[in-house]
């Protein structure tokens, strides 16, 4: 999985590998006073970025199964819903005032759909839609809690039994966690890498792009090579 943000950054990378390439080839001409823009701090700035990044990738899949594998189990609950609904009509002795006391909890479930997380989105989103899966998982306790205290309810069918409701919601839980989880390490891999591309005093955009004006000073204007350093682009994503 790539995405556009991931491109981005990994250009800075590549750019910064080339603009380094650049400098290897003038050798001894290569001397600022500012220590920051050394080869060797640069090489140093590179290196950590491509690894942070390679960290980062290696934690993007595995985020994307778990948003996928709970969306797969979340999209049949409305329709779970609305058959224990009927379940519930064709039990013996159910009333009036009970099937609406069930409506008014299968609509805490259903209400608004959820939209599926991007796994490059910030944390403010992953936040208000992690608190909506928890508020549905919640409601849908509510709701087999009402089926428990409820007289007669025992259908034959195995789905629509306690226990299979129950370790329905176990499956919602658990799904829900392993997001959590991949979603912790890929935002803490994330925010390392973007110290270091964006962020720091010492940051990769910041400190090449400097290194770009210096080489550009000292390199003949008009010349392949000063086209080319030239052409070299880094910018904060």
């Amino acid at each position: 999985m790539t995405t556009s943000n991931e491109k981005g950054n990994a250009k800075n990378i590549a750019n910064a590998l080339l603009l380094i390439e650049f400098i290897i080839e003038l050798g001894t001409t290569y001397n600022p006073t500012n220590s920051k823009l050394s080869l060797s701090n640069l090489q140093s700035i590179h290196q950590l970025a491509a690894f942070q990044q390679q960290q980062v990738n290696a934690l993007l899949a595995p985020y994307a199964l778990a948003v996928d594998n709970r969306e797969l189990i979340f999209s049949s609950l409305n329709k779970k819903v609305t058959k224990l609904h009927n379940v519930l009509k064709t039990t013996e002795g159910i009333t009036k005032l009970q099937l609406e006391d069930f409506m008014t909890i299968a609509r805490r479930i259903k209400g608004k759909r959820l939209s599926k997380i991007n796994p490059e989105e910030g944390t403010t989103h992953h936040s208000i839609s992690q608190l909506s899966y928890d508020q549905r998982t919640n409601n849908f306790d509510i709701l087999i809690s009402f089926l428990i205290n409820t007289p007669n309810y025992n259908p034959n069918e195995i789905e629509f039994q306690l226990d299979a409701l129950q370790q329905f919601k176990i499956q919602m839980l658990q799904a829900t966690e392993v997001t959590n989880t991949t979603y912790i390490a890929l935002n803490k891999a994330r925010s390392l890498k973007n110290d270091t591309m964006y962020r720091s005093q010492n940051n990769l955009v910041d400190t090449f792009n400097k290194a770009k004006i210096y080489l550009l000073t000292i390199i003949e204007a008009e010349t392949l090579q000063h086209k080319s350093i030239s052409n070299i682009i880094f910018r904060k994503i």
